[in-house]
């Protein structure tokens, strides 16, 4: 596709930091089955992100980042704790876009134990305090590992999460996004997995003003990758944005764009129709992406 025919009608959302995921979600979207090369993580190197985000588009002057909307995030196969490169963003992107443009930070937050995700989180909320990060995501669900994540250990990581997210209640937007089905029978339960969250708030020690400021929302899965198989033949799934948060996007985001782009993770620049209300599903069907021609 010429950029020329969507020029004034096209906004990069998304940049791909890394390939694959640990995290290795029961309910991944992002994959169907489970695959060693999905659970491989393969981390973009910070030269070649730094790359990716100020080459000049379709041999013009143009650098990318002018096309950059004004909240961006990670593709959805990625958790931002996991490597450096979220940060290189959320830090860079502000200064090459003059505040314009900003990353928002959608996560499982850090498992109990991790040293280098508890930084990382850590430095997101530093981040948040200086304004460049406006929202933190931290998805919570039971279904990690593989849905084999103990429930204890799942407990202490969301515990451990919040005694660092707390201190960014003040600055930025912090959600907490609770998924699952309304299926008892499901390890996808989603009653389960309140109750696991209101545990983990209380064992943070969340004071009544500091629970006022979190936003908590909760949603079923979209039915795609390895929830295709999880909720078939049930219709407890749902169409979503890759940003979790409803209010936050509809208040906040404008998306008055018809198309929707990707810089994946070898600087190529993808685009496909910008459909609000489906672009987390729409992000991972292959089928839907083209690449500009630069």
């Amino acid at each position: 596709m010429e950029l020329s025919t969507i020029d004034k009608d096209f906004a990069i959302e998304m940049i791909e930091t890394a390939r694959g995921c640990p995290e290795a979600c029961l309910h991944c979207g992002a994959y169907s089955g489970f695959k060693k090369e999905n659970l491989k993580l393969l981390e973009v190197p910070i030269d070649t992100l730094e790359n990716n985000i100020t080459q000049e588009i379709a041999d013009t002057n143009t650098p990318v980042y002018h096309y950059f909307a004004p909240y961006m995030t990670t593709h959805v196969n990625t958790e931002p704790l996991r490597t450096d490169g979220f940060l290189f963003l959320a830090e860079q992107i502000p200064k090459r876009t003059n505040n314009r443009s900003k990353m928002v930070a959608i996560s499982h937050g850090m498992r109990a134990g991790e040293a280098n995700m508890k930084e990382r989180l850590e430095a997101i909320v530093e981040l948040m305090k200086e304004g460049s990060i406006p929202v933190f995501v931290l998805t919570v669900d039971s279904a990690r590992s593989m849905g084999k994540i103990s429930d204890s250990y799942n407990l202490s990581s969301y515990t451990e999460s919040l005694l660092v997210l707390k201190h960014a209640l003040s600055y930025g937007r912090v959600t907490a996004s609770i998924q699952g089905t309304h299926n008892s029978n499901s390890p996808l339960y989603i009653e389960k997995t309140r109750s696991m969250f209101a545990q983990a708030l209380d064992n943070a020690k969340f004071t009544q003003k500091q629970r006022s400021q979190l936003h908590i929302d909760d949603r079923s899965y979209s039915k795609i990758g390895r929830s295709e198989e999880l909720l078939e033949n049930t219709e407890d799934s749902i169409e979503c944005d890759v940003i979790p948060d409803p209010e936050f996007v509809l208040t906040s985001f404008k998306r008055d764009y018809s198309w929707r782009g990707m810089i994946r993770f070898d600087g190529k620049i993808l685009v496909q129709p910008n459909r609000p209300g489906k672009t987390y599903g729409d992000s991972v069907r292959a089928s839907l992406w083209e690449e500009i021609v630069c």
